[in-house]
C-alpha cells in the first residue's frame, strides 16, 4: 500500500482513516442539523414577534389609515368648495 505524505503511520483506506472520514461525517451532519433547528427556531420566534407585534399595534394602523383618509377627503372638499361650482 502506498502511503499519502504527510500522514505518519496510516496507510491509504486503512481503519484510522475510515474512522476518520465516518467521524467527519457523522460531524458535519450534526452540525447541519443543528443549524437547520437553530434556524427553524429563529424562524418561528420572528414570526411570533411580528404576530404579537401586529395584533397589539392593528389598531392604531387602523386609527392611522383613517385619520389619513379623513384629512384628505377634508382637504379635497374645501378645495372643491373653494374652487367653486363647475370645477372638478
Amino acid at each position: 500500500m502506498r502511503r499519502r505524505p504527510g500522514r505518519a503511520g496510516t496507510a491509504s483506506g486503512g481503519r484510522a482513516d475510515q474512522s476518520a472520514r465516518r467521524w467527519k461525517a457523522s460531524s458535519t451532519a450534526r452540525c447541519a442539523a443543528l443549524a437547520f433547528a437553530q434556524e427553524t427556531q429563529a424562524g418561528r420566534a420572528v414570526a411570533e414577534c411580528l404576530a404579537a407585534t401586529t395584533t397589539l399595534w392593528l389598531p392604531v394602523y387602523g386609527l392611522g389609515a383613517a385619520v389619513l383618509v379623513g384629512t384628505v377627503a377634508w382637504f379635497r372638499d374645501r378645495d372643491r368648495a373653494r374652487l367653486g361650482p363647475g370645477h372638478h
